[in-house]
């Protein structure tokens, strides 16, 4: 899970524990005769707080399970709150948690720059921008796809900088965090921000119109046909840019698209734009990817295996002279082998 996600889901649960005004309910239990009304304000918190539950995350369901928030939705604790006219106490506390600490804990998970921007704080005129480096179980990224990300972000960001007349803008980035993908968020300048998301956004849509099409032959029409190849040839046309600067715009945005989608990378605000799942479509190379370690060791168990059984089976269609000299054969090459990395492993000056 990603810190951003962690973020999201602690929000979710604090939003649906304040919003159902559980925390002003936990009192001293109340006498069902004389305060009915006092029951019934803490039922419609409970149904307010499950309708909200319903709608958690994967990631949500799993940190109200380890608050204990879980319970607020099962019907025995219902039954409980309208016979005693309060919560258990394990609940209140979970409860009393969530309230006091959950903000701190987001505050805290939060990095200071982000936490800044969303403030509003940072220098006028800034923003940032979000990249999710697409990963699946047991399959890693390797440097060079992280590279390659960096980079095509890098290219694109300074291809929108002599576009806007910023050139001499420059991007940092400014957080870095992984869990069940990776992902990199930038700080430029925010007219050059915005013109590198329309970009992507464009790039998108783009993978959608050309995905039957080979990765190599997407890539150039995908660059082709991106609006702001356009926007190029008109500031070109207006002779705000000459010939030669018009070219090099047009490479390097070529190279960064280029580099963005073989890498298999994305923005948040893709998720938002199309019913197409952009894990698939912005799948990278699988050259780019790397097998988790115990993955390696299994593939090698497996061709031990397949190898062990191939020879039992290709020994039992021999008879027993020739099976004896077979096995002598093969004892004779492995100690042959094992004698050849010994003298090339032993120290020269021995």
């Amino acid at each position: 899970m990603r810190r951003t996600e962690l973020i999201h889901s602690l929000n979710l649960i604090a939003v649906a524990v304040t919003f159902s005004r559980l925390e002003s309910l936990l009192g001293k239990p109340v006498d069902r005769e004389k305060n009915p009304q006092s029951i019934i304000n803490l039922l419609e918190a409970l149904k307010n707080y499950s309708i909200l539950a319903s709608r958690f995350d994967a990631p949500a369901r799993d940190i109200a399970r380890i608050f204990s928030l879980d319970k607020l939705e099962d019907p025995e604790t219902w039954t409980l709150a309208a016979m005693e006219g309060r919560l258990p106490v394990t609940l209140r506390r979970a409860v009393d948690v969530v309230v006091e600490h959950v903000p701190r804990i987001v505050e805290l998970f939060q990095p200071e720059a982000l936490r800044h921007a969303e403030r509003g704080d940072l220098t006028l005129g800034t923003a940032v921008l979000s990249v999710i480096v697409i990963e699946d179980k047991n399959r890693f990224s390797s440097p060079t796809r992280l590279v390659e990300v960096l980079q095509s972000v890098d290219e694109l960001y300074e291809a929108c900088a002599e576009i806007e007349g910023l050139p001499g803008s420059k991007l940092s980035v400014v957080s870095c965090d992984a869990g069940s993908d990776k992902a990199f968020d930038f700080l430029g300048a925010a007219k050059i921000i915005e013109c590198v998301k329309e970009l992507i956004l464009s790039l998108w849509d783009r993978v959608v119109f050309f995905r039957e099409k080979q990765l190599s032959q997407r890539i150039e029409l995908i660059g082709n046909a991106l609006p702001i190849m356009d926007r190029i040839g008109s500031l070109e046309r207006d002779q705000k840019i000459g010939k030669e600067q018009a070219e090099l715009l047009r490479r390097k945005i070529l190279t960064g698209v280029g580099k963005f989608i073989e890498s298999g990378a994305m923005i948040p605000e893709i998720q938002d734009r199309s019913s197409y799942n952009p894990r698939l479509l912005m799948a990278p190379e699988p050259k780019l990817l790397v097998s988790a370690p115990r993955d390696v060791v299994e593939d090698e168990k497996s061709d031990r295996e397949h190898h062990e059984f191939q020879l039992n089976r290709n020994l039992e269609m021999l008879d027993e002279a020739e099976r004896t000299q077979l096995l002598q054969l093969l004892q004779k090459a492995q100690s042959t082998r094992v004698d050849s990395e010994d003298t090339e492993t032993a120290d020269p000056e021995e």
